[in-house]
């Protein structure tokens, strides 16, 4: 239990505190602390059980272990960016390596996935309400908003996704007590309408749409369409850029991310220019928390990894989203987000999509 403790506080602290380690620009979070912990309680308590989840996932486990491999490979390609970016890639890789295999060492998922939610959705409304200015953040290199939901993770598109996650999974996998379900689907209803994040947007509605299609229901489709269109109508326009839905410094903002990834693809296009060392052949020089990635997941993956890791990382994703319906509309979100921010690459996405994964929910595809 005090894993789940550490998680949970974690979530709550988000990205307000990080450890800085004695290399350029690299940290720690908590919630890296929190999966470590995990994994390292999982060994010693849990090894069978461990091997017992890897053995039963291997049709998963063996494009991670590849994907893992491949991208040791394109580090190794660019010895010329120094020791210091090759360190930092390999711990990031690692770190890469650990949230993907999380299923096999955090063995209540559900516990851990509804404490995500929920604790997401908390700290969203409770900044909102109380702290609705964070524009003093950018001292610290963080996007100046002014009343969105930015979360304790301090970004309105991630946390975006993670809400969309989190009515996904509350829709597919209700809770038994369906009014206590039905409010905590409102709560996060309305913390994902005010990060006024297009990519969330875009995200809830095309699962949503996905999840109408299984359904066979074109009245579930209307009645999420309809809610969504009253919810623009209702949301608040205090002031400020952010809050416009029509804004659009950040749409030649991610036109130029994604020409430069194109760019720097097209350098070393069999392997990549190494992972997580896309910061340093980047041309700009402008100093952000989002510097280390492209505003496209599967272009950042195919940069740093080339056409071989692209292709791997590819393989995974579809084996992923063929594991179960929950998987398969959660990537579909993840998916459709990555083509404006780095998400399929981002910590507690991918610890979010890894502890979809158990065994009880595996269907060979």
């Amino acid at each position: 239990m005090a894993n789940y403790i550490l998680l949970s506080i974690s979530v709550v602290i988000g990205y307000t505190f990080r450890l800085l380690l004695p290399l350029p620009a690299t940290q720690i979070s908590l919630l890296d602390l929190s999966v470590l912990a995990f994994l390292i309680s999982s060994l010693i308590y849990h090894p069978q059980k461990i091997l017992s989840s890897l053995k039963y996932q291997y049709r998963l486990v063996l494009p991670i272990l590849i994907f893992f491999l491949i991208d040791l490979i394109s580090l190794n390609s660019s010895a010329q960016l120094g020791r210091p970016a090759l360190l930092v890639g390999a711990l990031y890789l690692f770190r890469w390596l650990v949230y993907s295999l999380a299923f096999s060492f955090i063995f209540n998922p559900r516990l851990a996935l509804l404490l995500i939610g929920s604790l997401t959705t908390a700290t969203s409304l409770i900044q909102y309400l109380f702290w609705p200015d964070v524009r003093f953040l950018s001292a610290f290199q963080w996007d100046p908003h002014y009343y969105r939901v930015v979360g304790s993770f301090l970004d309105p598109g991630f946390t975006g996704l993670i809400l969309v996650f989190t009515l996904i999974y509350l829709t597919i996998r209700p809770l038994k007590n369906l009014r206590f379900n039905r409010i905590f689907c409102v709560l996060a209803y309305i913390a994902l309408a005010l990060t006024y994040s297009r990519s969330s947007y875009l995200a809830f509605l095309t699962t949503f749409a996905f999840i109408a299609y299984t359904k066979r229901s074109w009245v579930y489709l209307f009645k999420k369409l309809l809610l969504f269109a009253v919810t623009l109508l209702l949301l608040p326009r205090p002031g400020g850029e952010g809050v416009r839905l029509s804004r659009t410094n950040s749409v030649y903002a991610r036109i130029y991310s994604w020409q430069q990834a194109v760019d720097i693809f097209s350098r070393q296009p069999l392997f990549g220019v190494g992972f997580n060392t896309y910061r340093y052949v980047q041309k700009s020089d402008f100093v952000s928390h989002a510097g280390a990635g492209a505003d496209s997941s599967l272009l950042f993956a195919a940069a740093t990894t080339g056409i071989v890791g692209f292709s791997i990382y590819y393989w995974y994703l579809s084996r992923l989203a063929k594991t179960s319906r929950l998987l398969a509309v959660s990537v579909t979100a993840a998916i459709t987000h990555s083509f404006f921010l780095n998400s399929l690459f981002y910590p507690l996405v991918i610890l979010w999509l890894s502890l979809l994964l158990k065994p009880k929910d595996y269907k060979s595809p």
